[in-house]
């Protein structure tokens, strides 16, 4: 039910594996592996938002050393469009017992060889539109080896609303597709 002794990969930017959020009750890190495949020199800013999010939605901890973590929003949103101060929130992964092995491949070139091993899921928080989509494209070749080794894959359908472009990997039959929009009909 937490995810206990499953290991997740999740490909995306960058982000800061040791803070706090990432921190069991018991000390322990939540990443039992972090690769950067981006090529970036060492040092190089990141956004870390797509990654933030993947990690933080997988296995974040809300209270580690048993203290309830808050982030203020307030403290990442666009200057221009304000949120009220403090406003706080708690985030709890979904499984936060899982371990995840966090994955770089997105620096200023915006494409990087990326090699998993020993992961029961891989998180793909990207894709493409290629056409035809006829699964035969790198990601989705190596997608069906990692499926047919016994790894569940499971990738974003591009995040594009209410009327978006499902893209591959995503569109793959043996890959788990996961999408949001925050467009909505009255």
């Amino acid at each position: 039910m937490t995810g206990k002794g499953v290991k997740v990969a999740f490909i995306a930017d960058g982000l800061d594996t040791t803070i706090l959020g990432f921190t069991r009750r018991d000390g322990t890190p939540v990443f039992f592996d972090y690769q950067d495949f981006a090529g970036d020199p060492a040092g190089t800013p990141t956004g870390g938002g797509e990654a933030f999010g993947d990690a933080s939605s997988i296995a974040a901890q809300d209270d580690p050393n048993g203290t309830p973590l808050f982030f203020d929003l307030n403290q990442f949103v666009n200057a221009a469009h304000p949120l009220p101060s403090p406003c706080d929130i708690r985030i709890r992964g979904m499984a936060p017992g899982a371990s995840l092995a966090g994955l770089k491949a997105f620096g200023p070139a915006g494409t990087a060889p990326v090699f998993t091993d020993d992961v029961d899921v891989i998180n793909e928080s990207f894709g493409g539109n290629p056409f035809p989509d006829n699964d035969n494209d790198p990601v989705s070749l190596a997608d069906r080896a990692a499926v047919a080794a016994g790894i569940t894959v499971v990738a974003s359908t591009g995040d594009s609303g209410y009327n978006g472009t499902m893209g591959s990997p995503s569109t793959a039959s043996y890959v788990i597709s996961a999408g949001a929009s925050t467009q909505f009909r009255s």
